[in-house]
């Protein structure tokens, strides 16, 4: 296994443990607020997690992405044009975190 596929499976596997946790979290009938806490950031980690994998691949690939404000977004349209994720995931992906962002008040 060369270097690249064992750093992403190795994402892979936290990103797994996180979702793991979470779905516990989830179905419990009654959550405290430290649980609540806990699964945004168990999102937030599921996500960053991803976006690692994905910057890991354009790296590989010599494909640079600057770092700006809306770096997240230009991530995602990266990985689109590179066929690291299809246009429709770029689109999802893109809209759940203008959702995200719009529902805790943050534009």
């Amino acid at each position: 296994m060369n270097n690249l596929s064992e750093e992403i499976s190795i994402e892979k596997e936290h990103i797994q443990k996180t979702l793991d946790v979470m779905r516990e979290a989830i179905g419990r009938a009654e959550k405290t607020y430290v649980e609540l806490s806990a699964i945004g950031a168990s999102l937030h980690h599921c996500y960053s997690g991803m976006e690692n994998i994905i910057k890991r691949i354009l790296k590989a690939r010599n494909v640079f992405v600057a770092t700006s404000s809306s770096s997240h977004k230009d991530l995602l349209d990266k990985a689109g044009q590179q066929g690291i994720i299809s246009e429709f995931q770029t689109n999802f992906y893109s809209d759940s975190m203008n959702a995200a962002f719009k529902a805790f008040g943050v534009e």
